[in-house]
């Protein structure tokens, strides 16, 4: 390990009990102003201190350092060899610790960096999507990177390979830092041929859940966790047909009488006229969508302020219009 810059066996200076350790960080700051205004009476008024207060601390410097470090030479106050030595380090050193407790405000118009968020590709396009404009207009050097969802997701939150998660599930209170970020209706995608949509609860515009239950199903898994929309809902299993990590693929895997359960936002952007769309459920309860975190970034500015930015462009994303099956005669 190197020597402690004001180490007076670094400098040459004279030997005592001191190390750098044991020194009491605010004479430190009283040095290094009494250095450079060379007057006590003056250092005293920088500091806001009384004049025999600074005295005090210098009479302490002057055994800690075992050196006079101020002189009256030709009747004015001289640095001595040694003070001329710390002066410098003890400057830089003064200057730095300043920067740790008085950082910058966060500019995001200064920002050039490139965040990392977890996401599936619904909550990138519902989530990330309508950020965008946002971000290129106030921080137009930064970016985002999306990354596939996964059960791992949460260990690369906690060791700081990614800065956030884009989930519909919950995140672990210990672990994680939660914000909601939007609701949404679940609803059922079939085709119109589905034999459910034949039965007189059709008519009702909302399949029941013994009815759900009885279906083949697409399952889209939604969360970090792994599981789909509708798992920790259910009463007994379902027959999952297919599981599918991309929720936009659902629609197209749609046949016969199978039913994808999704978000109701993905459901209109993705129908494309050819499936109904079904009311879940009630027992399934609506969709959430949060942003996770870990406590690691605490006090980290830039990604607050990302999390404000996806959440307000949440905000005004417009909720979609309810598509009802239309009653049966």
């Amino acid at each position: 390990m190197g020597t402690h810059p004001l180490s007076n066996h670094a400098l040459g200076g004279p030997v005592g009990g001191f190390h750098p350790a044991t020194v009491d960080l605010n004479l430190l700051r009283i040095l290094a102003v009494v250095l450079n205004r060379r007057n006590v009476t003056g250092a005293a008024e920088h500091l806001g201190m009384s004049q025999p207060a600074v005295s005090r601390s210098l009479a302490r410097l002057r055994n800690l350092f075992g050196d006079p470090l101020l002189i009256r030479a030709n009747g004015r106050m001289q640095l001595t060899h040694y003070a001329q030595c710390i002066a410098g380090p003890l400057s830089s050193w003064l200057e730095g610790v300043s920067s740790l407790v008085s950082v910058a405000p966060f500019a995001p118009e200064t920002l050039t960096r490139r965040f990392r968020i977890a996401s599936s590709d619904y909550g990138a396009l519902a989530v990330a999507g309508p950020a965008l404009p946002g971000l290129m207009a106030q921080a137009p050097h930064a970016g985002i990177d999306i990354v596939p969802l996964s059960r791992d997701s949460h260990r690369a939150l906690a060791a700081g390979d990614i800065d956030l998660i884009l989930t519909g599930g919950e995140g672990d209170p210990a672990q994680h830092h939660q914000r909601l970020l939007f609701e949404d209706d679940l609803v059922c995608l079939m085709a119109p041929d589905h034999r459910w949509l034949a039965t007189p609860s059709a008519a009702r515009g909302r399949i029941d859940l013994e009815s759900y239950l009885d279906c083949d199903h697409i399952a889209v898994a939604a969360a970090h966790d792994g599981k789909d929309v509708v798992e920790a809902a259910s009463t007994r299993p379902r027959r999952v047909v297919m599981s599918l990590p991309y929720a936009f693929l659902a629609p197209a895997m749609l046949s016969g009488d199978l039913i994808a359960t999704v978000p109701r936002r993905l459901a209109e952007q993705g129908a494309s006229g050819r499936w109904r769309i079904v009311e879940a459920p009630r027992e399934l309860g609506r969709f959430t969508c949060r942003a996770l975190w870990s406590e690691r970034s605490r006090g980290d500015a830039a990604l607050s302020w990302l999390i404000d930015l996806l959440a307000d462009a949440c905000a005004q994303t417009p909720a979609p219009a309810e598509h009802r099956v239309p009653a049966m005669a």
